[in-house]
C-alpha cells in the first residue's frame, strides 16, 4: 500500500486522531504550522512531526453542544439589544 505524500485538513486531523476544528484552532494558536504543500496541504514529514497531544491540548476547553452554543448566542444578543428592538422581533418576545 502506498503512503501518502501530502495531507489535507481532514486527512491530517484523522492521522492526529482529532477533528478538523481542533486542527484549525491549533493552527490559529501556532501549535500547527501553516500548510507547506501548494498552500493547502501538509507534507508527510510535517504531519509526522506534529504532536497529536499538543494539538488536542490546544483547545481552550471542551466543546459545547450545539444547543448550548445557540443559547449562549441568544443570551448575548438579548443583552446587547434594547427592549424596543426585542419587541419588534417576534422570536425574542419570550425574553425580557
Amino acid at each position: 500500500m502506498a503512503q501518502r505524500t501530502e495531507y489535507d485538513e481532514a486527512q491530517a486531523a484523522k492521522r492526529l486522531h482529532t477533528t478538523v476544528v481542533v486542527l484549525r484552532w491549533a493552527r490559529h494558536v501556532g501549535v500547527v504550522p501553516d500548510p507547506d504543500v501548494r498552500g493547502f496541504a501538509w507534507s508527510r514529514s510535517a504531519v509526522e512531526a506534529m504532536d497529536a497531544a499538543a494539538v488536542r491540548a490546544s483547545m481552550p476547553r471542551e466543546a459545547v453542544s450545539p444547543y448550548e452554543a445557540a443559547n449562549r448566542i441568544a443570551q448575548h444578543w438579548v443583552r446587547r439589544t434594547s427592549p424596543a428592538s426585542r419587541q419588534r422581533c417576534p422570536a425574542m418576545q419570550w425574553s425580557a
